[in-house]
């Protein structure tokens, strides 16, 4: 959960811009993603708007940082967010 603690610090505290991007277009979201960190995606969806389909500049998704990783709830929690925002 440090993790998750550090994120919201940065988010409420430390005014971060979370959807602040690298030059190959990762984003945090994408970061959570291939770390595994559930907890993490589901914050950055749900408190800091982040588009949850948003690509990196090769068109992969936080779900394929994930499931490169072998991240399978990260996948799932991925997949459910996307269906609920339909």
């Amino acid at each position: 959960m440090y993790s998750l603690e550090a994120l919201r610090w940065l988010a409420e505290e430390g005014g971060a811009d979370l959807y602040l991007t690298a030059a190959d277009g990762m984003a945090a979201i994408h970061a959570a993603a291939q770390a595994g960190q559930k907890v993490c995606l589901e914050y950055l969806v749900d408190n800091a708007c982040i588009p949850v389909r948003h690509k990196a500049q090769d068109g992969a998704t936080p779900a394929h940082f994930a499931a490169a990783s072998g991240h399978v709830r990260c996948v799932y929690t991925y997949v459910c967010i996307c269906v609920c925002i339909l």
